[in-house]
C-alpha cells in the first residue's frame, strides 16, 4: 500500500522540479497542489476498499478466523495513518524537488530513530497494544 503514496511523490518531484528549474514558480504550486489532492483522493478510496473488502481480501491467503480478525484490525489501523503518509510523502517530495534532498533525509532519520521507535516501543511494548502499537507509534 505504499506504492501509491510513493508514486505520487515520484511524480510531485519529477514536475515540481521541471516546473521550478524553467522558473515557472505558480505552476510549481499548483502541480504540487493538485497532485496533493489527487493522491488523498486516492487514497481515501484505498481506505474505503480497505474496511469493505478487508476480511474477503485476507481471506484469499487464510482461512484461519482468528488471524483474519487481527490481520483486518491491523489493516483498519494502519488505514488511520495511511492519509498522513501519503500527505506526508507528497510534502517531502516537493522539498526534495527544491534541491533540499540533504534536510528531507535529516527529517526522515529524525523521525523515524527519535520519534517513531520510541513511540512505537512505548505503545507496543509499555502500554501492551501489541502489533497495533506498533502503527499507532
Amino acid at each position: 500500500m505504499f506504492v501509491i503514496p510513493l508514486a505520487f511523490g515520484f511524480t510531485i518531484s519529477a514536475l515540481v522540479g521541471q516546473a521550478i528549474g524553467a522558473g515557472q514558480i505558480a505552476k510549481a504550486r499548483k502541480i504540487m497542489w493538485v497532485t496533493i489532492f489527487t493522491c488523498l483522493l486516492t487514497m481515501t478510496v484505498v481506505i474505503v476498499l480497505i474496511h469493505v473488502f478487508g476480511r474477503c481480501y485476507i481471506q484469499q491467503f487464510v482461512d484461519n478466523t482468528v488471524i483474519i480478525e487481527k490481520a483486518y484490525s491491523n489493516l483498519k489501523t494502519y488505514s488511520l495513518f495511511y492519509i498522513l503518509d501519503g500527505f506526508q510523502q507528497c510534502m517531502l517530495s516537493t522539498i526534495k524537488a527544491l534541491g533540499l534532498q540533504e534536510k528531507v533525509q535529516m527529517f526522515s532519520a529524525f523521525n523515524i530513530f527519535f520519534v517513531g521507535l520510541p513511540m512505537a516501543y512505548v505503545m507496543a511494548i509499555e502500554l501492551q497494544l501489541g502489533i497495533n502499537g506498533l502503527w499507532y507509534g
